[in-house]
């Protein structure tokens, strides 16, 4: 499976990392995306929101913010993002227009094309990468990097790595997170990890964490699955029972 990790963005060029990195004006992400879909098994991880609020749904936040962002934001959870890593409502978020307009999605109410209808499948079942085609599922890189070291032992670094002078930030959890992979993800994992060049700037690190969450799920390695689902919101993270069981009671209770 060709996997390929986007890092979208609307006004300026988005990064594009399938082991490679390549830089895309957002106006040509549209086609560009209808490209990889023809490719046949393709997975692609786009570091936005993709889903919406779910029809008939009831609750305040349906239209603003989705259980997995209110998850990352409260301290209750004991999984509250730290200071640097954003974890914004999907209602504010300005990748919007730029995702509706380059596979569809999220879907939002009864007048958006039904899935069958677009270009990538969204995809919430790690298992369900098994049966091929082209699928797509949500990133959030710098939440997945925090999990990786947090895991790791390493919680409380800085998070500050955005910004045109954040490369020394850049390239120090860039070898941190190296020094983790090799300890956490299958060998053949680590062996394609160690051609993708180091991140120059935030924007490649993302797009780069991206698709090393990309290629573990596409290889079926334990140490990623998908958290959440397309009703409450989900993206890849590195495998934590303890999030993971935090997160079935928080979203039980909201």
């Amino acid at each position: 499976m060709y996997v390929v990790s986007i890092d979208p963005a609307p006004t300026k060029e988005a990064v594009v990392c399938d082991g490679d990195f390549r830089r895309v004006p957002a106006l040509d992400l549209p086609d560009l995306c209808h490209e990889l879909a023809g490719r046949g098994d393709v997975l692609l991880l786009w570091d936005a929101p993709l889903t919406g609020p779910p029809l008939g749904s009831q609750s305040r936040s349906a239209y603003s913010q989705r259980t997995i962002e209110r998850f990352f934001s409260r301290t209750a959870t004991c999984y509250r993002a730290p200071k640097g890593i954003s974890v914004l409502p999907y209602s504010g978020c300005s990748h919007w227009a730029i995702t509706r307009a380059s596979l569809g999605l999220p879907i939002c109410g009864r007048y958006g094309l039904r899935q069958d209808q677009l270009p990538f499948r969204l995809t919430s079942e790690a298992a369900e990468l098994a049966r091929g085609g082209s699928r797509v599922v949500e990133s959030h890189p710098a939440v997945a990097a925090w999990l990786w070291l947090r895991l790791a032992g390493e919680p409380n670094r800085l998070w500050a790595y955005k910004g045109s002078k954040a490369g020394v930030a850049v390239a120090a959890l860039w070898s941190e997170l190296l020094e983790t992979w090799g300890a956490v993800l299958s060998d053949n994992v680590v062996e394609a990890i160690a051609v993708v060049p180091e991140p120059q700037d935030d924007d490649e690190f993302d797009a780069a964490v991206g698709w090393v969450l990309g290629k573990a799920l596409a290889a079926g390695d334990p140490g990623v699955d998908i958290l959440g689902n397309a009703t409450i919101g989900g993206f890849a993270v590195p495998c934590d029972d303890g999030l993971r069981a935090a997160f079935a009671a928080f979203a039980m209770e909201n």
